[in-house]
């Protein structure tokens, strides 16, 4: 009995240390295998399914950082290091690298060359510390270096060679080709120009002369000369071909002109207030513009025929510019504004009929004109804004101010009102009296036979009257300012 008892006693123990060491092996994280990607991408896959994913190098955008089978992108070249944890009373975690050995490859542009030799451009493989290496796919061709990413290649066969540029890092590779044309006699490369001439550029030969195909009205200045000049290439035979003979052989070389015309039609070079443009209208794929150097507003500026106004005084460079996209033309043209401002001054009141000064604006970079609108003035220079006028009649005299420039023109008019030179005065009245030391005085008269007699007394200047007793009467001796006196009727 005591045997089985202390058999039990073991076996528990035994069950126990199985259990502590289960639950230490459950409670491990593992974030997964490491891994060499070649692209930007990777599927994680970690262990217990419940956690969450943190960068530790690199970089990542997780699609689900709380999922153990995530997919991470956007990783950076070379070394990623992500932490799979699990969280729990004690939690745990465990780390994974992604290697991203991702390469790119560019074999660079296909060349055409008039010898048996180029230099090859691919992209340097050093840059993503990786190897790069050249292969011939097709053609004839010896590498100076295969190695190198810009290495000459000889002995190229006439026509294409085609050659491989391979660029490997870790298990991650990448190829390119370009294609390499080995011509002795060469055209040129094909043109595209936006003007109607253009220069040809053979490879030099003897004996060498160009032929025009096809239909064009191209003409070649010099059908012997490698690089000759071309001229009249229109638009509407595009594309202009050329073939090069030389040594029995011949190339072919193509022009094609994408030049655009604009072309200001109708607009005036000098206006008194608003414009209309007139220009050719775009044609099927092109763009019209109108532009102005100034403030001034053009209403519909993509639209040949348009009008601007706010133009400001003087000149206005309007351009029309026409596009298709490669090429571009304008036509400017420059629109003064001759607007003009009169203003004939304020009206004038006078006591004189004679040397008056007008005062009118001046007529700025045109000229004015004064004219008299009732008849007889007589101006001092009726061409200046300021003139002095005479012989004017008494009451309202109009004077009227004409600026004109460049066929712009405007008018205003001034009021000259022209009193009496010599006024009675009614009693209690006052007048103004100009150019003259006397007044006649009317008063209502005393009423003699009740006893009444009148009496003209001075105020505050020393006048004197002709019969200061009469009811009418002149007063002399008045100085310049207010003359004032009073009349006295005395009875008894």
């Amino acid at each position: 009995m005591k045997k089985k008892s202390t058999f039990l006693l073991k076996l528990f123990f035994a069950l126990i240390i199985l259990l502590f060491s289960f639950d230490n092996l459950s409670a491990q994280a593992n974030a997964g295998i490491d891994q060499e990607v070649c692209v930007d991408s990777a599927s994680l896959n970690a262990s217990p399914p419940s956690g969450f994913w943190t960068i530790v190098l690199g970089t990542g955008i997780f699609s689900n950082a709380s999922s153990a089978n995530a997919m991470v992108t956007n990783l950076g070249t070379g070394v990623n290091i992500f932490r799979w944890t699990s969280p729990g009373q004690t939690p745990v975690s465990d780390t994974v690298i992604i290697t991203n050995n991702s390469v790119t490859a560019n074999a660079g542009i296909d060349i055409n060359v008039s010898a048996d030799n180029a230099q090859l451009s691919a992209n340097n493989p050093a840059s993503q510390s990786a190897f790069g290496y050249w292969a011939l796919l097709s053609g004839n061709g010896i590498f100076d270096s295969p190695t190198l990413y810009n290495t000459y290649v000889r002995n190229l066969q006439s026509g294409q060679n085609t050659f491989r540029w391979t660029v490997t890092k870790g298990t991650c590779t990448a190829f390119d080709d370009v294609i390499v044309t080995a011509n002795p006699v060469f055209a040129g490369n094909d043109q595209t120009i936006c003007k109607d001439t253009t220069y040809l550029n053979a490879t030099p030969a003897s004996g060498g002369f160009w032929e025009l195909v096809g239909s064009s009205s191209a003409f070649v200045e010099n059908i012997s000369l490698y690089n000759t000049r071309v001229t009249f290439l229109d638009p509407i035979y595009n594309p202009h071909t050329f073939v090069w003979h030389a040594n029995g052989l011949t190339d072919t070389v193509r022009v094609v002109n994408n030049m655009v015309y604009a072309n200001i039609i109708s607009v005036p070079n000098e206006v008194c207030g608003d414009v209309i443009l007139s220009a050719n209208q775009p044609m099927a794929g092109e763009t019209g513009l109108w532009t102005v150097n100034t403030s001034a507003l053009i209403l519909e500026p993509t639209l040949g025929n348009t009008s601007a106004v706010n133009l400001v005084f003087g000149p206005n460079l309007f351009t029309w510019t026409i596009s298709n996209g490669l090429c571009t033309a304008d036509s400017t043209v420059v629109v003064n504004l001759n607007t003009v401002v009169a203003d004939a001054g304020a009206d004038i009141q006078s006591c004189s009929p004679d040397n008056i000064q007008l005062s009118a604006n001046l007529p700025g970079p045109g000229t004015g004109q004064w004219v008299d609108l009732n008849g007889g003035a007589t101006f001092s220079n009726s061409s200046i804004n300021n003139a002095w006028v005479s012989g004017l009649f008494p009451g309202i005299n109009q004077f009227e101010w004409t600026v004109q420039n460049k066929g712009c023109f405007d008018r205003d008019t001034v009021v000259v009102e022209v009193s009496d030179l010599f006024a009675f005065i009614e009693n209690g009245d006052t007048v103004d009296v100009c150019d003259s030391l006397f007044a006649g005085l009317t008063a209502n008269p005393p009423l003699l036979e009740n006893g009444e007699v009148g009496d003209w007394l001075p105020l505050n200047s020393p006048v004197y009257f002709d019969d200061h007793t009469a009811y009418t009467t002149t007063v002399r001796g008045l100085k310049p300012g207010i003359n004032q006196m009073t009349w006295n009727i005395y009875k008894g």
